[in-house]
This record gives structure tokens, sequence and C-alpha cells, in this order.
């Protein structure tokens, strides 16, 4: 079998009904497709319907770490290839025979793809961001290709996610145990920078094949508060790569503006869910010596105000505060 289509769906059966539908109008037949479903038992029942009608996988889950569910989809495929389609999100009709025609005339055990964003009115654009980052690849001599892919996985967030990809399923085998089941974010994020280390001949397909929905249920724009241990463990993993690849300064530097917004957002997010937000002294500690290290090293006044933005959520956290600035006059000392 060539591909598998590996999903996850969480309460989400009218979009994943969609995202369903954009599977089976390929013009490209040869793949599985599994599905983990987490959803609550009404919503369970719709999904499960949908699974029976195209004769789907349909695996049912209580399991809550999203790592174990993505490791138990892989160590269940039977493709030579796999291919994460997000419940919420939809396929190119011709993707599949697209991919599928690139890997027989390319020898690459890693494709990835570029992708329009589908907003909440169907209508769709692009992330600038991401279309930046093409640029660059596009003058990328072949060779560099790789190299540029692991950088950009710690200084921004264009590559950090499974889908708009393809990989080789049997090069998981040496690494995938090795995944913790505790991550319960970021989890798509350590797959891909865990795969990269053993790819040898990546290849980008200049072809928008994934729409990427933008909505309100969207987990992107939800907060929980195990994030926060999550991200630490991303941000600790991110300076352990740009240290052992001797990335250099200006990288180092990059990946600090990229985790200034990244715990900008978790505490916007934070927040908003509840105005009360506390975090543990354990977390506090922690996220103290983050923020020192990220106001330190973010030269730019955008980014210092990003800071700033962090401290006034927190103003009424004296205790907090308090230890941040000892922490503060600690380091200069």
């Amino acid at each position: 079998m060539r591909f598998s289509i590996l999903m996850l769906t969480f309460n989400n059966s009218e979009l994943f009904g969609l995202a369903v539908d954009s599977l089976f109008s390929q013009n490209y037949k040869d793949f599985e497709t599994i599905v983990i479903d987490g959803s609550r038992r009404d919503e369970a029942r719709k999904i499960s319907d949908i699974c029976n009608k195209y004769s789907i996988n349909y695996i049912y889950s209580s399991e809550t770490s999203i790592s174990a569910l993505r490791k138990q989809l892989i160590k269940r495929a039977k493709g030579d290839y796999l291919i994460w389609l997000d419940s919420d999100d939809v396929l190119d009709k011709t993707a599949l025979s697209t991919i599928s025609l690139c890997l027989d005339t390319n020898c690459c055990d890693f494709l990835f793809f570029d992708y329009y964003i589908l907003q909440e009115d169907n209508s769709l654009s692009t992330n600038s961001s991401f279309d930046s980052f093409l640029l660059n690849i596009r003058q990328t001599d072949s060779n560099e290709l790789l190299t540029v892919l692991k950088k950009e996985l710690v200084i921004s967030n264009n590559f950090n996610n499974l889908w708009n990809k393809c990989f080789q399923r049997s090069l998981f085998n040496s690494f995938l145990d090795c995944i913790s089941n505790e991550q319960k974010m970021g989890e798509d994020c350590l797959l891909v920078s865990e795969y990269l280390k053993r790819t040898e001949k990546p290849l980008f397909l200049d072809k928008k094949l994934y729409y990427y929905r933008i909505h309100k249920n969207s987990s992107t724009k939800r907060f929980y508060d195990r994030y926060w241990i999550d991200y630490l463990n991303l941000m600790n993993l991110e300076n352990k790569a740009i240290v052992d690849n001797n990335y250099g300064d200006d990288i180092y530097k990059l990946n600090k503006d990229k985790q200034v917004q990244q715990i900008a957002r978790l505490i916007l997010l934070a927040s908003k869910k509840n105005k009360n937000f506390k975090t543990s002294e354990c977390e506090q500690f922690r996220l103290s010596n983050v923020f020192l290290d990220l106001f330190l090293f973010s030269k730019t006044k955008e980014n210092r105000s990003k800071y700033t933005a962090i401290l006034f959520l927190f103003k009424k956290r004296m205790f907090f505060l308090i230890r941040m600035i000892g922490f503060f006059k600690k380091w200069h000392n």
C-alpha cells in the first residue's frame, strides 16, 4: 500500500465529515485511512457512522495523551508513506496523485508541500511567514535543504506541524518509542524534529495541496494549564539543538524572539480562559527563568514590549514579580 492517511478527531463530526469527503474525492485510490477518535459519546457515534460509510479503520480511545495517540496511529499504519490530515482540514482532490507522481520521479524520504489557509467565511489566504520561508527554500541548493529545515524548526513555527508533509514510515521505527507519552502539546514538533535527524533526502513539492482551516474551536485558540510544561520542554529541546548543531548566535537570537511570542501568546490565551489565572509555585520558578532568558536575548523594541505586556498580565501576582526581580538582579550580578 502506498499511503496511510492518519487522523485524530475530537468532537468535530461536521468538519470531520468534510475532511473525509476530501479524501474519498481523490483521483488516487491506493491508500488506507486510520482514525482515532476521542470524542464524547454523541459525537463519537456520528464520527463512527461516517467511518463505517467509507470503511475506514476506526478506533475509539479514551487516552488523553495526544503523543500516545499519534504513536498508536503510526504503529497501525501499513502504507509505505504517512500523510497526516487534521480532522478539520481538507486535502486538494489531486493531492495524493500529485505526491505519488513526485515520489515516483524523485528519490526522497521526506516530502513537504505548500498550503492554503481556509478562513471561517471559506475564503482562501496564505501564511505570509510561510511564504517568506518558501522563497528561501526555492533559492536553497538541494544539498543544503536539510540544514535549512532543521534551523527553521527552532526559529519559527513554519515547520513544526505534521500536516502538509509526507513521511517514509520506516524511518519512524528507530525513534518512535523514545517519544514521551507525557507531551500533551507540541508532540508534532517533536516528531518532525526527530524525523529530520534521520532523513537524508528531503524534497519540496511546490504545489498547494492542503487547506488548513481557521475556526473558533481550533486547538490553537484554546489553553490548558498543562501547556506550560510542554512548551518549556520544547524550548529546552530547541536550545539543545542550537548548541548541538553549532548554529551560532544569530540563530539563537531568532529562536529567543520566537519563544517570546510563544510565551506571550500562551499567557494571553490563559488570561482569556480565566481572569484569575494562576500558575503553581513550581511553574512560576521555571517560567521566571525562561522570561529572564527571553528578555536578555530579545534586543528589538518589539519583543521588549511583548515582555512588558507579559509582566502587565501578571501585575496582580506580586509574589511572582518579586521572584522574577530577584532572579534578574542575581543574573546581572
